[in-house]
């Protein structure tokens, strides 16, 4: 059985850290076929250097939550690496509290919310901008379809 696309991944071995990349599609093989950015095109996560395997974000959470890792499972389910975009990192804190009341899990203070994220994304950084000047997290985006709540509309960038 295939899953959904929406909820696998390829694990690609990185320079620092196995990466996760998000399946786009199925060809008619059933092969992961996941974006590659230099060449514009989509490829065979099989055939990409450094290819792990596949893995599943409803499988993952599932046995994350069983373990008691709801942090973890918090990030696979709504947080993705996004070289050069910008998330208001009130609504990243608000998808998680979102996160936590929808799965019954007690939520951690802002400011060790973001202790707790930054070993997670190496590449991620914090940046404040705008006007008026509001703080960000560079690198991270939340995943398509992650609740942010009233307080945090509008907050990507």
């Amino acid at each position: 059985m295939i899953p959904e696309t929406g909820s696998a991944y390829a694990i690609i071995q990185g320079p620092h850290r196995d990466e996760r990349h998000r399946v786009i599609a199925w060809d008619d093989q059933g092969n992961a076929l996941i974006a590659n950015s230099e060449k514009g095109h989509l490829e065979k996560a099989s055939e990409r250097t450094g290819f792990q395997g596949l893995g599943n974000t409803v499988l993952d959470t599932t046995y994350r939550k069983d373990q008691g890792d709801a942090f973890g499972a918090f990030i696979d389910e709504c947080l993705e690496e996004s070289e050069g975009h910008l998330v208001k990192t009130r609504a990243v804190y608000a998808a998680y509290a979102q996160w936590a009341k929808n799965n019954g899990v007690n939520t951690v203070a802002q400011q060790r919310f973001r202790k707790l994220l930054e070993p997670k994304f190496p590449g991620l950084y914090h940046k404040r901008a705008g006007n008026p000047a509001e703080w960000y997290y560079g690198g991270l985006r939340l995943r398509e379809g992650v609740e942010v709540g009233n307080d945090a509309a509008g907050a990507s960038a």
